[in-house]
């Protein structure tokens, strides 16, 4: 009936009976004893509660124990005035028909021509056939568990043939608790690649046969079918996701590490349940709560945390600088190996979480959406990355007998300090002078007319061909981009030809323009710090290459 519903919404509005999932269901004593209000006490109608479910592990769950499907045939598309003419209910256990209910529907009037050119059901077909309240007093004790809120239901459409249900029985004074799944609004989200999602489509999609279509019996039972397809896709995306999720997972000794910054964290009085651990791709544990706060690496090298440069001071454990990757020059590596070394850290984690915490509760005092915040953390955290205070405590016993990094021969590369300012530099280039560059008061046109040509130098740098996007960034700079995105290009085109005079050059001049258009630069500017360790780099590898 899916091809009606769109049209009577149009014509007639849709009637809002259906609660949502988290509303209470009714006990089987208040479904008999449920007050009528003004509007049912003058008609003396019953009162149906409608709960549309969506498939989850859960209700597939619930689903595989046992379920019902519903059509409906009509004499047309108004749920108010017109009537059921054919009701064919499934029941289903274990994945199996176990028992159906099927009959024809005297309405009391005359079946329109349309619906009976679509159906195929006459007014002859109809003439003996059983009243509403018959058929309805013949089908409550088949739809028991349905109407007790206990078992539930679907149909395709499935908004459509429930509320013909709903009204039939409140017009009969019946009262219900119906539970129900939509197969078209699940198939739209579970399934790919079909031209629409009609139920002869899904059908022949899934190879489902239907021997009587457009009758009640025959499309239920094609709907029956296709439900236990899209239980099964949906247990199969189940399984990948959680496939997917152990990827992200910390190891044993990564969550050893974990268990303890979650144990300082607790110690601290802040709470632990927007805590999460989770690995990254390259081999890092990201500590988020909720935001990333920090991350560490047990590498070959040895174990360390990225910490920022001003929590270092007085650190007495092993530091080296950081990688470009993991913030540049803003940032170190601290180095430890036992809960003794990772205690000298505690201030770290406790102020990095709680300035993380701060920035969650200012976003959300001002979110529209009070649940929006905490749907992305488990979005974004993935499953099995949280420790009970039962794992924590586990994992602390574990890890707690570990040496201290000071009795391990670590042999870091001792960190080589040079002054950029005593370097002197010969870079043989085509770029202008900054003080011919145009735009260099109007950054808006320097960015329209600019950005263009990086981005199609950017482009070709990265096909190999270096010398051209090198030119390319140069008329980009001429024309008044001065993106730090436009630096570190050029700095990684330089790099490529192994012209580190050039890369250290454009660098100097990048963090300079930087500076002037960020007088106020924070410590923690990312852009910045990446420039600067680039630059660092660079300069190292220029003196390399001069002796």
């Amino acid at each position: 009936m899916g091809r009606f519903n769109k049209i009577l919404e149009k014509l007639f509005g849709k009637k809002e009976t259906k609660a949502t999932i988290d509303d209470d269901i009714l006990t089987e004593n208040e479904i008999k004893t449920i007050p009528f209000n003004e509007k049912q006490q003058n008609k003396a109608l019953g009162y149906v509660k409608t709960s549309k479910l969506n498939l989850t592990p859960k209700t597939v769950k619930e689903l595989k124990e046992e379920f019902f499907i519903i059509d409906t045939e009509t004499t047309g598309l108004d749920r108010i005035s017109d009537r059921i003419v054919e009701l064919g209910i499934i029941r289903y256990k274990d994945g199996k028909i176990v028992d159906e209910f099927n009959t024809l529907i005297n309405p009391g009037f005359s079946m329109p021509k349309k619906a009976s050119e679509i159906n195929k059901i006459t007014n002859a077909m109809l003439h003996d056939a059983p009243t509403e309240s018959s058929a309805l007093s013949s089908a409550l004790s088949f739809l028991d568990p349905v109407l007790k809120g206990k078992t539930i239901i679907g149909a395709h459409n499935a908004d459509f043939d429930i509320e013909f249900l709903a009204n039939a029985l409140e017009r009969n004074g019946y009262s219900a608790n119906i539970k129900y799944v939509d197969t078209l609004a699940n198939s739209i989200k579970l399934v790919r690649g079909t031209p629409n999602h009609k139920l002869g489509t899904l059908a022949n999609y899934f190879r489902i046969i239907n021997n009587d279509p457009h009758r009640a019996s025959g499309d239920a039972k094609t709907c029956g079918e296709l439900l236990l397809k899209l239980m099964d896709i949906l247990n199969k995306k189940e399984k990948e996701q959680i496939e997917e999720y152990t990827r992200y997972i910390p190891s044993n000794k990564e969550l050893e590490v974990c268990a303890f910054i979650q144990n300082i964290i607790l110690s601290s009085g802040m709470p632990t349940d927007l805590l999460r651990f989770y690995k990254k791709g390259s081999g890092y544990i990201s500590v988020s709560y909720p935001y990333t706060a920090f991350k560490f690496k047990l590498a070959k090298k040895g174990r360390y945390i990225v910490v920022p440069i001003q929590f270092i001071k007085n650190i007495d454990l092993p530091i080296t600088k950081a990688t470009m990757s993991e913030g540049g020059s803003l940032y170190k590596r601290i180095f430890f190996n036992s809960y003794e070394d990772l205690t000298l850290l505690k201030d770290f984690f406790t102020s990095t979480c709680a300035s993380c915490l701060n920035e969650y509760e200012k976003l959300k005092k001002y979110s529209l959406d009070s649940n929006y915040f905490e749907e992305q953390i488990d979005y974004y955290c993935p499953v099995g990355c949280r420790l009970t205070e039962e794992k924590m405590l586990k994992f602390l016993e574990k890890g707690k007998n570990r040496k201290s990094v000071h009795s391990l021969d670590l042999n870091l590369p001792k960190d080589v300090q040079i002054n950029i300012a005593d370097l002197e530099l010969n870079p043989i280039h085509n770029r202008v002078p900054l003080n011919k560059i145009k735009n260099n008061n109007d950054w808006q046109k320097g960015i329209n007319e600019g950005f263009p040509l990086f981005e199609k130098g950017d482009r070709i740098r990265k096909e190999g061909k270096i010398k051209e996007a090198i030119a390319l960034f140069d008329e980009a700079r001429f024309k008044g981009y001065v993106s730090p995105a436009l630096y570190e290009s050029y700095a990684m085109a330089y790099h490529k030809l192994k012209d580190y005079e050039n890369e250290v050059a454009i660098l100097n001049e990048g963090l300079k323009r930087l500076t002037e258009s960020h007088p106020n630069l924070n410590i923690e500017e990312l852009q910045y710090s990446k420039l600067h360790s680039r630059r660092e780099k660079a300069a190292i590898l220029l003196l390399e290459s001069r002796k």
